[in-house]
């Protein structure tokens, strides 16, 4: 009968690079199995895999060292014990949830009977071993008719819950080599050198798991039972790996910490990351979770508040419709406004705010004047209010959301009700001169912009954005979010937080699509950028912008001594500069922060994506900073 003992976290041995965890609750002999642990840990003993039969037997194997529960299989052993003599070094002992079992050394492996497809598992098995490669991990699923064979950067999945498998395929992208995988019934564990995704996993576990990040321990072994019962191993100290510039990036943030010291320092606790090499998305990696205080773990496809860098995508769709001939830089707001028609929401923004101004806290007499050009709007050189776009919280959206002359207006709707104006009026300022006179940053403009583009198109802006953008570019896991997510998406998005990393209790969505309503990933993102680093092309060569119509963004349209492209920001030094870049910002308060920068020179572009505010410190801005410096930029 298994005994229970409490739960028991070691602290690292000073001088000694292992480290261990460990509950032994549910597990077979468990007094021995903790004194194992700890002797193991003290004498720096590295593990080369531990093996757990479903019922919590167990077997230890350090070199030659092999200790065992006296229930644990006994020809599993026997074939441990074999390989070991045969001066093979073990790499996977594996049960799925009927007994059957799995063991693998280097060229050598022996499967049981009973283990679920066993010829195909066989096949991808000795497919991997002939071709001279290691095999790190063999998983079972939890229903007994599934498993992962996981090897270096390659993986085959059969039957697997969805969530393992995005886990698993996220390595595609981040290019993390995968040391394990451990799967107890609902419970279950991925890791790569310091990256972890866990699902139902002892809260005490995930954060022993996360303190290891911060002390830069490889995370090599972790297993756990149905029982609240974990044991979790390091063999050492985490190094990056140099030809892999991104993790000197995440392991050289400022006072020499690296990424996961930095995220629990400032209560971060999400954050996507993209590289762009050579026109080809060549890094995109997460860190943390979608939601503080769960395990719903990001991944390289998962969403996150773009914020302002939904600028840049608003002026892309708008210069690939100038690209169709459908309007030009010279197109004119107010010119579309006095078209009229009872669809025309620019003429319906220009009648109702100069018929009725003091309802919408409009100056009396002052009306929208010619000169609203596309260039202008996509520049900030409009002479247009406000800075910033709306946001409406989920709880108080409308059940008939506002028509866009409504937002142009100053729509908005909280839980105390609906108004107008309020300083959010998209509008002409006299102050700034005629339009093209002065650079004001308006997050009004573009919705203007976006307005016209809708116009022209006869398509919603949202709907011109997938078909023109998102679909060409194979930006799969990018969206507007200008309307409360329904429970399938909102699952998928990562939430918002405050300065504190804590949750908000609901999202806020904004409605002003071009200005800030957009959500990607920023892998998708990366995407985006690359036609820009690229003559327009895409990363197949095909043309996706005109190139005349690319080199346009990237030109100063800026009023005033502002270096501003279309939907960018361009540096002080022209970007046919070898120090010349482009880049632009986000906020969304304390609930997101975004950057991007790009480098035609180079061809190298980042996107760092960041679900909370991380107090006083631009976190967003930090990791760029990091990246960098480890470009050499």
């Amino acid at each position: 009968m298994k005994t229970l003992i409490a739960t028991m976290i070691l602290a690292a041995i000073p001088m000694a690079a292992t480290t261990t965890a460990y509950n032994t609750t549910g597990f077979a002999e468990p007094a021995q199995l903790g004194l194992k642990l700890q002797t193991y840990q003290i004498t720096n003993k590295h593990i080369d895999e531990i093996g757990v039969t479903p019922d919590g037997e167990w077997v230890i194997v350090a070199g030659n060292d092999v200790t065992a529960s006296s229930g644990f299989p006994a020809f599993a052993l026997q074939k441990i014990n074999q390989y070991i003599a045969a001066g093979r070094t073990i790499d996977v002992v594996s049960f799925a949830p009927n007994g059957s079992w799995v063991v693998v050394a280097q060229d050598l492996h022996w499967r049981s009977a009973g283990l679920p497809e066993p010829n195909l598992l066989a096949d991808q098995i000795e497919a991997r071993l002939s071709g001279g490669h290691r095999i790190q991990e063999i998983a079972f699923s939890a229903n007994g008719t599934g498993w992962a064979v996981l090897s270096g950067n390659w993986a085959y999945m059969h039957e697997v819950t969805q969530r393992v498998y995005d886990a698993v395929h996220d390595r595609v992208y981040s290019k993390r080599d995968v040391q394990g995988l451990h799967i107890s019934g609902t419970r279950w564990a991925l890791y790569a050198d310091q990256w972890i995704a866990t699902n139902n996993m002892p809260t005490a576990a995930v954060n022993s798991l996360k303190s290891w990040q911060t002390q830069r321990k490889t995370i090599s072994h972790v297993r756990v039972n149905g029982n609240g019962g974990y044991v979790l191993y390091s063999n050492g100290g985490y190094a990056p790996d140099a030809s892999k510039t991104i993790e000197l990036a995440e392991d050289n943030f400022q006072s020499g910490k690296n990424i996961y010291q930095r995220m629990a320092e400032l209560g971060v606790p999400g954050v996507s990351i993209a590289v762009v090499e050579d026109n080809e998305v060549k890094y995109a990696r997460t860190y943390g979770v979608l939601e503080a205080g769960t395990q719903n773990f990001a991944i390289a496809d998962s969403p996150f508040d773009l914020a302002s860098l939904s600028k840049y995508l608003g002026a892309l769709t708008a210069m690939r419709v100038v690209d169709e001939g459908l309007m030009t830089l010279a197109t004119d707001a107010r010119s579309i406004a006095n078209q009229g028609g009872n669809t025309n929401q620019l003429a319906l923004w220009k009648q109702w705010g100069e018929a009725a101004p003091a309802l919408f806290g409009i100056t009396p007499g002052v009306t929208l004047p010619s000169g609203m050009t596309l260039r202008r709007l996509l520049s900030h050189s409009a002479s247009l209010v406000p800075h910033s776009s709306t946001g409406f919280p989920v709880s108080a959206f409308p059940n008939a959301p506002p028509q866009t002359w409504q937002l142009l207006l100053g729509s908005q709707c909280t839980n105390g009700g609906c108004t107008y104006g309020g300083g959010r009026q998209v509008w002409y300022n006299p102050d700034f001169g005629v339009p093209g006179t002065t650079y004001d940053y308006s997050g009004g403009g573009f919705l203007v912009a976006e307005a016209m583009v809708a116009h022209v198109t006869g398509q919603n802006f949202c709907q011109v954005a997938q078909q023109r953008v998102f679909g060409p570019l194979s930006m799969t896991n990018t969206q507007c979010v200008v309307a409360p997510p329904n429970a399938t998406l909102e699952g998928k998005l990562a939430k918002h937080h405050d300065d504190n990393g804590v949750p908000r209790s609901e999202r806020v969505v904004y409605p002003w699509a071009a200005a800030g309503g957009f959500y990607a990933s920023a892998k998708d993102y990366a995407k985006a950028i690359i036609p820009l680093l690229n003559s327009g092309a895409k990363k197949d060569g095909s043309q996706f912008l005109h190139p005349f119509t690319t080199a346009l963004m990237m030109t100063d349209h800026a009023a005033g001594t502002k270096k501003y492209g279309l939907g960018i920001n361009l540096s002080e030094t022209s970007v046919n500069e070898v120090s010349g870049f482009f880049a632009h910002d986000g906020s969304h308060g304390d609930r997101a922060h975004t950057y991007m920068s790009g480098h035609p020179q180079r061809n190298q572009a980042f996107v760092v994506l960041v679900n909370a505010g991380g107090g006083n410190v631009d976190f967003a801005w930090e990791v760029t900073v990091a990246l960098r410096n480890a470009y050499g930029w």
